[in-house]
């Protein structure tokens, strides 16, 4: 027979709340998650991985599609509508995210959003309506928040089409 085991295992709890992003910093160990209620808009929580205790919680905006993490964990890519009264990804340094009201510059982008951040912290996003992909290499995101995150977004932008939108969107396949 093998010895009986108990493995305590929190839930987290998010009334009236939908989640609709996860992003997760392994090296920091924070789990980010983007939560949407009719009253509140949206909300990006920021939890411990070990100990599950609720580290910060950011007004962003009224919808979250996708949340990334930097290879460092210092900056947080948040995609959605209204962030920071705007569209497409707000760029958030992780030690702002205490602040009572912490700002971030927006890389403007009017359509549904898809991200990751590679390795090397090159940032890729995927328009869904148009299959289209974005890239920016890490060093012309940082330089670009260096200079106060003008509008435009970073420089030196990659451009990939794919010809066809994705997700719900994408044409039948014959």
């Amino acid at each position: 027979p093998s010895a009986a085991r108990f493995d305590w295992v929190q839930t987290l709890v998010l009334q009236g709340q939908t989640v609709t992003a996860v992003a997760y910093d392994e090296d920091g160990g924070l789990i980010y998650v983007a939560t949407r209620s009719d009253a509140n808009g949206a909300r990006m929580l920021v939890y411990d991985a070990a100990t599950h205790d609720l580290v910060t919680a950011v007004e962003v905006g009224q919808l979250v599609t996708d949340i990334a993490v930097s290879p460092r964990g210092d900056l947080v890519y948040v995609a959605g509508s209204g962030i920071e009264g705007s569209t497409g990804i707000a760029v958030y340094r992780a030690t702002d995210l205490g602040a009572a009201n912490p700002a971030a510059p927006v890389i403007g982008i009017t359509e549904a959003l898809r991200m990751t951040v590679s390795s090397d912290g090159t940032l890729f996003v995927l328009r869904m309506g148009t299959g289209e992909i974005l890239a920016w290499q890490d060093l012309s995101i940082r330089d670009w928040l260096a200079a106060g995150g003008p509008a435009g977004g970073p420089g030196n932008r990659r451009r990939f089409a794919l010809g066809h939108a994705v997700g719900a969107n994408r044409p039948a396949r014959t």
